[in-house]
C-alpha cells in the first residue's frame, strides 16, 4: 500500500506544486500576521481588553497551524511522504497538533462572536460574564474542548496518519465515519452555529436600536439626548462589520473541507478536491490578521506600535564585542600605529 501511494503522488505533479506554493504563502503570511496580532495586543494599550484575549487566543492557534502544521506539510510534499515512512510517533504528534489547533481556531472565532454579541446586545451583563477570572477559565475550556475533539484518535475510535492525498499528517477520515461526524460536528458545526446565532442576534439588536433611535428623535430634546446613542450605534456597526467578515471567511474556507470528508468516506473523489478543501481551511489561519487590519483602526495602529517597538529595541541594543575581538582590534591597531610611525 505504501509503495503504491508513494509511486502515485509525486511532488512534481501540478497539484503538489500548487499546494506547495500555497502552503509556503500561508506559512509566511500567517506567521507574520499572527505575530503582529499578538504583539499589537501586548504593546498597544487600547487593544489590551478582555475581549481581545480571545483574539490573541485565535492568533496563537493560527500561528501553530501556520508554523507547525504547514511546515511539516511542506516536508511531506517535498519528500513525497518518505520522510514520515518510519516516523509514526512524529506523524501522530503532528496530527494531534493539527486537530487541536484547527479546532481551537474555530472555537476561538465562536468565542469572539459570543463576546461581541454580549457586549452589544447585553451590555449590562458584560462585566458580570467577562472578567479576568472567567476569561481565563473560558480560554482554558476552549483548549480542553479541542483536546477532547482529538482524544478519540488516541484511544482507538479514530486515528492519526499520513494522508496520501494531502501528503501531510492529520486524522484519517476514512478510518471511522462516526469519528469524522464527531470531529466536523464538534470542531466545526458547533462553533459555526454559535457564530451564526450571535451574528443574527447582533443584526436584530442593531435594527431595533436604530428603529427606536429614529422614532425617539422627533423632538429637539430627544435628538440631543440621542447623540451618545448614535455614537454607540456607529461603534456597534463597526463591530458588526468585523464579525461578519470573520464569519463569512470562516464559512467559506472551512465548508469545502467539511463537505469533502463527509461526502467522500471511501476516498473516491479526485485528489484535487481534497487538496483544495484543506488548502482553504488552513488558509483561514493566515487571513484573520488581515481582516483585523482592514476593519479595525486600533489594530492597524497596534501593528505600527509593535513594529516601532521592535525597531527601537533593535536600534538601541549595542553590539556586544567579545574579549577576543577586543584583543585582535588592539593588536591590529598597534600594528597600524607602528607602520604609520616608521
Amino acid at each position: 500500500m505504501a509503495e503504491e501511494f508513494y509511486s502515485t503522488f509525486k511532488k512534481s505533479e501540478p497539484v503538489s506544486i500548487l499546494f506547495m506554493v500555497w502552503t509556503v504563502v500561508i506559512c509566511i503570511v500567517g506567521c507574520t500576521g499572527n505575530t503582529l496580532v499578538i504583539g499589537a495586543v501586548l504593546v498597544h494599550r487600547k487593544l489590551r481588553t478582555l475581549g481581545n484575549t480571545f483574539v490573541t487566543n485565535l492568533a496563537v492557534a493560527d500561528f501553530v497551524i501556520c508554523l507547525i502544521v504547514s511546515v511539516f506539510g511542506m516536508v511531506g510534499i517535498l519528500s513525497d511522504g518518505y520522510f514520515y515512512e518510519d516516523k509514526a510517533v512524529l506523524c501522530n504528534l503532528i496530527g494531534m497538533v493539527c486537530i487541536v489547533a484547527c479546532s481551537c481556531s474555530m472555537w476561538s472565532i465562536a468565542a469572539i462572536s459570543l463576546n461581541r454579541y454580549v457586549f452589544i446586545c447585553h451590555r449590562l451583563l458584560y462585566t458580570v460574564i467577562y472578567n479576568v477570572t472567567t476569561v481565563r477559565l473560558m480560554v482554558a475550556a476552549i483548549w480542553s474542548i479541542c483536546f477532547l475533539v482529538d482524544l478519540p484518535n488516541l484511544v482507538g475510535w479514530g486515528r492519526h496518519g499520513f494522508d496520501e492525498r494531502l501528503q501531510m499528517c492529520t486524522y484519517d477520515f476514512t478510518y471511522t465515519y462516526t469519528y469524522t461526524l464527531y470531529f466536523i460536528g464538534v470542531g466545526f458545526g458547533i462553533p459555526l452555529c454559535v457564530s451564526v446565532y450571535c451574528y443574527v442576534g447582533i443584526i436584530n439588536f442593531h435594527k431595533k436600536a436604530n428603529k427606536n433611535l429614529v422614532e425617539g428623535s422627533v423632538g429637539t430634546s430627544a435628538y440631543n439626548q440621542s447623540v451618545v446613542a448614535r455614537k454607540q450605534m456607529e461603534a456597534n456597526k463597526r463591530l458588526l462589520k468585523s464579525v461578519l467578515i470573520i464569519l463569512v471567511a470562516f464559512i467559506l474556507m472551512w465548508t469545502p473541507h467539511a463537505v469533502m470528508v463527509l461526502g467522500d468516506y471511501y476516498a473516491r473523489w479526485p485528489r484535487i478536491l481534497h487538496v483544495f478543501g484543506i488548502a482553504l481551511a488552513h488558509g483561514n489561519s493566515s487571513i484573520n490578521s488581515l481582516i483585523y487590519a482592514a476593519c479595525n483602526r486600533d489594530f492597524r495602529r497596534g501593528y505600527m506600535v509593535f513594529l516601532r517597538t521592535i525597531y527601537n529595541r533593535a536600534a538601541s541594543c549595542p553590539l556586544k564585542t567579545s574579549r577576543r575581538d577586543k584583543t585582535n582590534h588592539q593588536r591590529y591597531g598597534l600594528i597600524e600605529l607602528s607602520q604609520m610611525t616608521k
